[in-house]
């Protein structure tokens, strides 16, 4: 069985890395969990996930750029003894999951906006101050 799939950060921004998990489990052990993946339409790639906790499995599949589309989905097989694999597959109902890529704010822009909010939030208060004078 395969649930909790989701990726993170979110939302998810240029240059930051995206991580998959997913919860995997079979009475008869899991023997191996497959992310399958596709940017803007293309030929599906996939990763082997890897086990974090005992059901938990997860794979950081890189960074992206702006406005890229990821599509993914889950295949686990399990343990079982015999001559095949069972085998189940997670793809959100043949929706697939999905996230695209957003732009990310630098830092530096990031500081300079918080410094320019901190310093008219200042400005307003004494401007107020000395009009109550």
């Amino acid at each position: 069985m395969i649930s909790e799939v989701e990726h993170f950060p979110t939302p998810v921004v240029a240059s930051e890395f995206v991580f998959i998990s997913a919860t995997v489990t079979d009475p008869s052990g899991i023997f191996n969990v497959t992310v399958y993946y596709r940017v803007n339409g293309g030929s599906w790639l996939f990763n082997e996930m890897f086990i974090q906790e005992p059901t938990l499995y997860q794979k950081n599949l890189g960074t992206f750029s702006v406005d890229d589309v990821i599509e993914y989905y889950i295949v686990a097989l399990d343990s079982a003894s015999g001559p095949a694999f069972n085998m189940a597959i997670e793809d959100n109902g043949g929706l697939y999951y999905s996230f695209t890529v957003d732009a990310s704010i630098p830092e530096f822009q990031f500081n300079m906006m918080l410094f320019q909010i901190i310093g008219l939030c200042v400005i307003t208060i004494f401007l107020l101050r000395r009009k109550k004078q």
